[in-house]
């Protein structure tokens, strides 16, 4: 099996062998949305984020009596899972201020779920300022307090958050991702163990130098980001 395939055969469920095994161990698991979620206060404080997904959803049906009819279809059908119970290996979920759709399924998922009983809402600001800095530090201080206090564990107040290399400096070029192959590195995000950093090292194919389709002549050329956690 490639390190491609590990990634699209990883992407194919919710749960995965690095997820199952993170668990079986007793690690927790935090659900997260949007890229701008602080992983790095959950990963701080011991446990995995997980990029929240709605993987082999084939219906809104529970979902649609939850959501106006202008909500989209992917908190729709992650709402649906939650509601059918797929999603109980989460021990926590992090929202985020990201838009209206996720700020709904915020107040269904605590409401209509109920589960897990780490449900936090995190607020980041839409814009760059000192005011916003300010607000977004205090943000994440309440976000590290809530997560010390629900499920007793210590983060550092000082010191910065190293996540290894990270996927940013790996810019190996082998051959070329494309079409729905692509979707196996952006929407699973994987362990950064070392295991997973290998098959990155040996498996991020990055579209730099392969010459682009004929219809895409005036186009910019596309990378593959790798990023977070499961």
């Amino acid at each position: 099996m490639s390190a491609l395939d590990k990634f699209k055969d990883m992407a194919k469920t919710l749960m995965n062998d690095r997820l199952r095994e993170h668990k079986q161990k007793g690690g927790k698991v935090i659900g997260t949305f949007c890229s701008y979620a602080p992983e790095e206060l959950v990963i701080a404080a011991g446990m995995v984020p997980f990029r929240m997904r709605a993987v082999g959803s084939k219906k809104t049906t529970l979902g649609d009596a939850w959501f106006a009819s202008t909500n989209c279809s992917y908190v729709r059908h992650l709402f649906d899972l939650a509601l059918d119970q797929k999603f109980e290996f989460l021990d926590g979920l992090v929202f985020i201020n990201a838009c209206d759709h996720v700020r709904r399924t915020y107040d269904n998922w605590r409401r209509g779920a109920g589960k897990p009983s780490f449900i936090h809402m995190t607020a980041v600001p839409h814009k760059k300022s000192g005011d916003a800095l300010k607000w977004f530090y205090d943000e994440l201080g309440l976000l590290r307090k809530a997560l010390e206090e629900h499920f007793q564990v210590s983060i550092r107040k000082t010191g910065a958050l190293v996540l290894d290399d990270g996927p940013g400096r790996m810019m190996t070029v082998m051959e070329p991702v494309v079409g729905n192959d692509t979707h196996a590195f952006g929407l699973e995000h994987v362990c950064h163990d070392g295991r997973t950093r290998e098959y990155i090292h040996r498996g991020l194919h990055l579209l730099r130098g392969v010459p682009p389709y004929p219809i895409h002549q005036f186009l910019l050329r596309a990378y593959v980001l790798v990023s977070t956690v499961l």
